[in-house]
């Protein structure tokens, strides 16, 4: 390929407004732009780069049939829908598939670019299977598939628990200052998880005897802070209602239900794990007029007297006594409200955001909290609370089971943004071979343009896509411009070199330079590549 002919161009500098060690060496060296809404272009090398990234994971269709997705739609929803269409029996268990997708990213920021970008482009991989254990080995193989691609793009990852059982979902982080993301780690025993999902030690509230309900006024009081400050009582004296529509599958399509979560007030709903409590594909906050039509009052509300309300309640609820929560009425508020007595939950769960200062579960040492990208993430789905419908297949003895599957997610573009902050430096990019969307950079100077043509030739038919700087530009601007694309070989080619001997060979992190004869040219190209990729 020449150069002369890529769209797109080098940045001497990246614009100051820039944010991100990695997307400031992807705008220099002419692989991304900005686009509206915090959305991004890759240009032709940035292209090239994304589907060399693609192949480490085995590429779009590797190890599963291939699919095509719409835009937009949640990949987990998607596969049970199809699951409950097309799978009948046992004999078309286990089933792997794949697709083009956009990762989405729900804690998406502005800053950073694609590496904390709200969706991009990006891959995935579902199985079905009809058995636990075997959902667990076709997660297990393509969880170490992922890993492995990776560690060939040479981004290292740390592996934290994404779900809320372990072993049920994790997500692929990279560990840098400019994430958008976080995780919260344990330094003692070595336990990580994404701050929407992780567990934590709770103190054990202390046991009393179920109190009378008391009805109080409680004029203003329509948040915690202030209900607690009027009672002088401290917030984990009371309860917490939050009013969100979840989207779940039914028979026809998806459709919204109404829930009610409950928290003890000195904590908060994670909508992660709520979700995954819910089998949820989304969630929304319901409306005033949707909380009014349950029965509930905004700002006064609790699960005490509603009709067939979907109550989720998160276990220090139930394990906590005599809380104070709303009285669904305007102004009033319940004292010595318990679960169980005055109200039932529909599902007990773990629902709530790990708070500051929270300890470790497995040995009790304090969680710190560390900036991360989410490269990926894997989940394993079975039948959850909000069931609407599930899809189920026949086995060898004719009776209905559920089908159980499991998904795998790899944002493309944050990878690519991760691995131009890992291999980078103060002239440009400097990527791996397996990422580099041409192997050489071979750049032409005067008085050796048949030479130049005949070598980018044999490396591409030898199999090292080539990329031959034809330009009419100055020495000093070819140089520059090689060191900000950051291939892993530059060849440079001219009628100096020539008299010295052949080409000039350097890798991109390496200071030496040495003559290469043009009849030993592509079997060294291949030679130090092949070092360069073991770095």
């Amino acid at each position: 390929m020449r150069l002369s002919t890529i769209f797109g161009r080098t940045l001497r500098d990246a614009p100051a407004e820039a944010e991100g060690a990695g997307y400031r060496l992807l705008l220099r060296g002419g692989y991304v732009r900005p686009e509206r809404g915090h959305r991004y272009v890759y240009l032709p090398l940035g292209a090239a780069a994304l589907a060399r990234i693609a192949a480490q994971f085995g590429g779009e269709s590797a190890a599963g049939s291939p699919l095509g997705l719409p835009a937009g739609a949640a990949p987990a929803g998607l596969l049970r829908g199809l699951a409950g269409s097309e799978v009948q029996s046992y004999r078309q268990l286990p089933a792997t598939l794949a697709a083009e997708h956009d990762f989405a990213r729900a804690s998406g920021q502005s800053r950073g670019g694609p590496l904390n970008a709200q969706s991009g482009p990006g891959r995935v991989w579902g199985a079905l299977a009809g058995d636990r254990a075997a959902i667990d080995e076709a997660y297990a193989t393509r969880q170490n598939a992922l890993l492995a691609g990776f560690e060939q793009c040479g981004v290292p990852i740390t592996v934290a628990l994404d779900g809320l059982t372990a072993g049920d979902g994790h997500a692929y982080a990279f560990l840098t200052a400019d994430g958008g993301d976080a995780l919260l780690m344990c330094d003692g025993c070595g336990y990580a998880a994404t701050r929407e999902t992780a567990s934590f030690a709770r103190p054990a509230p202390a046991a009393e005897a179920p109190l009378p309900l008391e009805k109080i006024e409680t004029p203003h009081c329509s948040t915690i802070a202030e209900l607690a400050a009027l009672l002088n009582v401290p917030e984990s004296r009371t309860a917490k209602a939050v009013f969100l529509m979840a989207t779940v599958g039914a028979a026809g399509g998806d459709v919204e239900r109404f829930v009610f979560a409950v928290v003890r007030g000195d904590y908060d709903v994670s909508e992660r794990k709520l979700k995954l409590a819910l089998g949820a594909s989304a969630l929304r906050p319901a409306t005033e007029s949707e909380i009014r039509a349950a029965g509930a009052e905004p700002g006064y509300a609790s699960p005490v007297g509603l009709k067939k309300a979907f109550v989720v309640a998160d276990p220090l609820v139930a394990a906590s006594p005599n809380l104070v929560a709303g009285a669904n009425e305007a102004g009033y508020h319940l004292l010595n409200t318990n679960l169980g007595r005055d109200y039932q939950a529909s599902v007990v769960a773990d629902i709530v955001a790990a708070p500051a200062g929270a300890c470790c579960t497995a040995c009790g040492e304090a969680l710190r909290s560390a900036p991360a990208a989410i490269l990926g993430r894997s989940a394993k789905f079975a039948p959850a609370a909000l069931k609407e419908t599930w899809p189920v297949y026949l086995d060898a003895t004719g009776r209905s089971q559920p089908i159980l599957f499991a998904i795998h997610e790899v944002d493309l573009g944050a990878t690519l943004a991760a691995v131009a902050e890992r291999h980078g430096d103060a002239a440009g990019l400097a990527l791996p071979a397996a990422v580099a969307p041409f192997a050489a950079h071979l750049v032409l100077m005067q008085g050796a343009e048949a030479e130049a043509a005949a070598l980018h030739d044999a490396l591409e038919s030898a199999g090292l896509p080539c990329l031959l700087d034809d330009r009419n530009e100055s020495p000093g601007v070819k140089f520059t411009d090689a060191d900000l694309i950051g291939l892993p070989l530059r060849i440079t080619l001219g009628k100096r070199s020539l008299q010295a001997g052949g080409a000039e060979f350097k890798l991109r992190d390496a200071a030496d330079k040495v003559i290469v004869p043009l009849d030993a040219a592509v079997a060294t190209a291949a030679e130090m590549l092949g070092v360069a990729q073991e770095r």
